[in-house]
């Protein structure tokens, strides 16, 4: 017989596990599944080395963290299209405007509520931007 704690791990996909700890001293995952239910973990706009895409370029940097969430969805079994919630940290409130045809683009008809925050720092020093995401896996 299962455990609860069997039970619990068994019901849950987790995406890109510690997949900074090589270069960070982190301890998370980038997403995780759990039934119809995909949680991302903030994104910046860094390949897997930490390289940041798009330095000074909101859009750039915009596109770069929406294909980063694209492939984690897509590795749980969802799409930008089942988004249903965004959290956007911004580095200036005003690039908001800068963001939206990115943004536009990569959810298209999907409009997911967000809340937008302007914080003083990001994790790496030249990010403009960090978003995550909760997605509802449409069946």
């Amino acid at each position: 017989m299962a455990t609860s704690s069997q039970a619990h791990k068994k019901d849950r996909q987790v995406i890109k596990e510690g997949h900074f700890d090589k270069i960070l001293n982190t301890h998370y995952s980038e997403g995780i599944r759990v039934g119809d239910l995909v949680f991302v973990a903030g994104q910046l706009a860094v390949d897997d080395n930490l390289n940041l895409t798009g330095k000074g370029d909101p859009d750039k940097q915009a596109r770069k963290i929406f294909q980063n969430m694209k492939e984690i969805l897509e590795e749980a079994g969802s799409t930008l299209q089942d988004v249903t919630m965004l959290n956007l940290y911004v580095t200036d409130i005003g690039l908001i405007s800068k963001i939206a045809q990115a943004r536009r683009d990569y959810f298209g008809s999907n409009r997911p509520v967000a809340t937008l925050v302007e914080v003083s720092k990001l994790a790496h020093p030249d990010a403009l931007l960090e978003v995550n995401a909760i997605a509802v896996i449409n069946r």
